[in-house]
């Protein structure tokens, strides 16, 4: 796992529902704040931060070697990083849907052109309406796909029957998990037990 990824930690609501990512510095802030608690991904027990500190922390001096992506280290402890808090009050339940935006679509089709299957790179990629907006279609999860720029002008304002294209998948609306996960290879292994991983 990347230093970037060892810095994301796991929110779950009271109910242990998982509900956001959030940076290392923000969890911390979160649970030493006691709003929240860190979770033992081993035991599951919940730790106070001062009771974090005093389990999951050693004295360290310049000859010990921290490994950096599985501590914090101070001038004098080496800190375990939280991989999982949860929250002291409930703080609602989860997005179920993912709301629509250009990235997001990007991300449900992968990049990828829903006609022809390449993968040109971002910026020779363009939003396709299924059924065009000159004949009543609308902007939405259900009617919108990724298109390389030869296959959108080969449709253009045409019907998928008179285009000749036809689409690898049907279109939906992503689940909330869609909106974090994009790969199993990239997700935290503690977080597996709280969290569906998208899988194409």
């Amino acid at each position: 796992m990347s230093r970037k990824e060892q810095n994301k930690v796991l929110v779950l609501n009271k109910g242990w529902a998982a509900i956001a990512i959030t940076t290392m510095k923000r969890a911390i802030s979160i649970v030493s704040r006691d709003h929240g608690r860190v979770v033992d991904t081993d035991t599951y027990q919940v730790f106070t931060w001062a009771e974090w500190l005093e389990n999951k922390s050693f004295p360290v001096d310049s000859t010990v070697s921290v490994d950096k992506l599985e501590y914090i280290r101070t001038p004098a402890i080496a800190i375990e990083r939280p991989q999982i808090i949860t929250l002291s009050k409930f703080a609602g339940m989860p997005r179920l849907t993912v709301p629509f935006s250009r990235r997001a679509l990007y991300k449900r089709d992968n990049s990828t052109c829903q006609y022809c299957g390449c993968k040109p790179g971002v910026k020779k990629l363009s939003i396709d309406h299924v059924l065009p907006r000159a004949r009543g279609g609308v902007t939405s999860w259900e009617n919108c796909v990724v298109s390389c720029v030869k296959c959108n002008i080969k449709k253009a304002d045409k019907t998928l029957e008179k285009s000749g294209l036809t689409l690898r998948k049907k279109p939906t609306k992503p689940r909330w998990e869609a909106s974090i996960f994009n790969d199993d290879s990239r997700v935290n292994e503690a977080w597996k037990k709280f969290i569906k991983v998208k899988s194409d």
